[in-house]
């Protein structure tokens, strides 16, 4: 969010500097005898009769229109940093198409898995009766549940990379939604 940073640093260029008011080399008390031989005139009604101080205001003034180099330089800052942040969407934009590509695929590849998993469960029910009625080798029923193992395995890898996309997906969009509310909100 760089592009705040700018916006707020051209304002900033645009002003004046603040003026500087010091006092110094303040004296406020005095004795009989510096009274009796010094007449200082007082500040304000009675206030400050006698007494030194001195007072410094200064006000830098800058020449040359180099302020106005100033808020120029700051804009050319300003349009890198809205650069950089258009980049950075664009990014993230890609980023977020190739998430969403890669959901379509794992939820095709799930419903396939699943399919298997039905058709293998399905299956071994079967081999099961075959092989209690004498039918089927044991080894054979042995080697489906084994496939069928296999299955649930790769579903429990699907479900977890599909559920790490759909986090990654919606922080992405969140992400998005936000600096796009915020880019188009300035304008």
């Amino acid at each position: 969010m760089n592009v705040a940073i700018a916006d707020a640093a051209i304002v900033q260029a645009r002003l004046l500097e603040n003026p500087e008011l010091s006092l110094s080399e303040v004296n406020l008390w005095s004795t009989r005898s510096g009274r009796r031989e010094a007449a200082i005139p007082p500040l304000f009604g009675s206030f400050g009769k006698n007494t030194e101080f001195s007072v410094e205001l200064s006000q830098l003034i800058q020449t040359a229109n180099k302020r106005g180099k100033l808020v120029r330089m700051e804009k050319v800052s300003r349009e890198i940093a809205l650069a950089e942040f258009e980049e950075t969407l664009r990014g993230l934009k890609a980023e977020l198409h190739h998430t969403i590509d890669e959901m379509l695929y794992i939820q095709d590849y799930r419903e396939v898995v699943s399919g298997q998993i039905r058709s293998l469960t399905h299956l071994t029910q079967a081999y099961t009766r075959q092989v209690e009625q004498g039918n089927l080798a044991k080894s054979e029923l042995l080697r489906l549940q084994y496939a069928l193992f296999e299955a649930e395995n790769e579903w429990i890898e699907v479900e977890t990379s599909w559920n790490a996309l759909q986090k990654r997906d919606a922080y992405i969009a969140e992400f998005l939604s936000r600096c796009c509310h915020y880019y188009y909100r300035r304008g």
